[in-house]
């Protein structure tokens, strides 16, 4: 999945969850729900969010998550990473 992030004036910073690896800096930018081996994303971070907000959920965007390891629990791919784990379809890295 890919997402855009507006820096304001028509510019755009623009991320991906696919083709994440070991070592990759990343940011957890959705929350999801899982239900029966499923995820689902239920909200992103949103301009109106306060800065310290963001930064201290996310590492948005000078503190990355670097991925250490994949695995797979009650059938949903997660990844962990130097600062927690959460489902692989939260996190994002720059393209």
């Amino acid at each position: 999945m890919n997402i855009a992030i507006s820096k304001g004036c028509g510019e755009w910073i623009l991320l991906t969850n696919e083709d994440l690896k070991i070592g990759d800096s990343v940011f957890p930018l959705v929350s999801t729900y899982h239900n029966n081996g499923k995820v689902f994303i239920i909200d992103m971070i949103r301009q109106s969010d306060s800065e310290e907000s963001i930064l201290s959920c996310t590492g948005w965007p000078s503190h990355p998550h670097i991925i250490q390891k994949f695995f797979t629990e009650d059938g949903i791919c997660y990844i962990e990473t130097n600062k927690g784990y959460s489902p692989a379809i939260q996190y994002f890295k720059i393209i």
